[in-house]
């Protein structure tokens, strides 16, 4: 499903597509990363709106990877914009696009 926001003048596609998050972590001298479960909302030419069970912050930058029917990996590289509690568990965030291979 399509959606056209007026007042941004942007096309979304709405489909729930369930993928993994990958985030990189340094604490001075030390880089860990984490991983876990993504649910794409919808998505833009710009950006997605995500849900995922672990709270972000704006300026976090995450790569989400998801197949498509057609068994091809999609990788987007995305910088949190701003993020809200959908439920004890749950949180929804906005992101800005900065790469994709799409």
């Amino acid at each position: 499903m399509n959606t056209q926001f007026s007042s941004r003048s942007e096309l979304r596609h709405t489909s729930r597509q369930t993928g993994t998050y990958f985030r990189s972590l340094t604490n001075e001298d030390r880089t860990t990363f984490e991983d876990g479960p993504v649910e794409i909302l919808n998505k833009s030419a710009n950006g997605a709106l995500l849900e995922v069970t672990r709270p972000f912050h704006a300026g976090d930058i995450i790569e989400v990877q998801w197949r498509q029917r057609d068994e091809q990996s999609r990788i987007k590289v995305l910088e949190v914009r701003w993020a809200q509690a959908k439920d004890s568990s749950r949180y929804i965030i906005g992101c800005r696009l900065i790469f994709s291979t799409e």
